[in-house]
């Protein structure tokens, strides 16, 4: 399978979940990854509270670029959404496979959330 932005072939990495390590395609030269369905769910369930949030994501003009799914035969264009945990995540994914495109740093900016948010989701959900 290759890159969706650079061409380049893909190849797996190990990235901590929830439980334990998830094998992930990623690209060597633009480190973007290519998660499936179920990877994406697992990684998306991981909250990692922190002091002060630093997002190194992809210019605008980037992350809008157009990409084609790498993981099906006919490469349809994948759709563009901003990720529900952070507006400023463009996230490319499929509609046919439902995997999906994260360029470096995206994991990381959803994964990440201000400690006070956290705090303040945590009791909000003890209230509810």
């Amino acid at each position: 399978m290759n890159c969706p932005r650079c061409e380049v072939t893909l190849v797996n990495q190990q990235v901590a979940g929830s439980q334990g390590y998830l094998s992930v395609q990623q690209c060597p030269q633009c480190e973007g990854m290519w998660l499936a369905l179920a990877e994406r769910q697992t990684l998306e369930k991981i909250i990692e509270p922190v002091l002060w949030e630093i997002r190194q994501i992809p210019a605008d003009v980037d992350q809008l670029a157009g990409l084609y799914c790498p993981s099906c035969t006919d490469h349809p264009l994948m759709v563009k959404a901003d990720h529900h945990r952070d507006a400023r995540v463009v996230v490319d994914y499929c509609q046919k496979c439902k995997g999906c495109w994260l360029d470096k740093g995206e994991l990381t900016a959803i994964q990440q959330e201000q400690f006070l948010r956290s705090v303040y989701t945590f009791i909000r959900d003890l209230h509810a």
